[in-house]
């Protein structure tokens, strides 16, 4: 197929299913004064209804903003029907119930209603 070829090939490709990336924070990043961003993308055929970050073992939920990347958008101009978005998330402190030393995962809620975890990465907030 002409996509495979272009995988192959080393050019950007953009597959069918609803993906992302946790791009900040990196793993085992301790954050002083509780002050904390969490940043990342995630992409859909269906469109991105929703993200959330869940924290201590998925129990604490915190839904996440969703903003416009036009970088992030040009990475796959072949495809119209795939929504590209980047997400963020901002807190002035550790949120209530979450522990100091936990772990996040994000959450993506397609156009469908259809969800799917990405990462789980460990922190430490002081």
């Amino acid at each position: 197929s002409p996509q495979l070829a272009a995988f192959l090939a080393g050019q950007d490709t953009c597959g069918d299913g609803t993906m992302g990336a946790l791009d900040f924070p990196p793993a085992q990043i301790r954050f002083d004064r509780g002050q904390a961003i969490f940043s990342g993308w995630t992409i859909s055929p269906h469109g991105v209804r929703a993200v959330d970050l869940w924290f201590d073992n998925h129990t604490v939920r915190h839904p996440a903003q969703l903003v416009p990347d036009p970088l992030l958008n040009a990475r796959c101009p072949s495809d119209p029907h795939l929504t590209r978005t980047r997400y963020l998330a901002q807190f002035d402190h550790r949120p209530e119930g979450v522990r100091r030393k936990t772990d996040v995962q994000v959450e993506v809620t397609d156009g469908r209603g259809e969800k799917r975890v990405f990462d789980d990465r460990w922190i430490t907030w002081e």
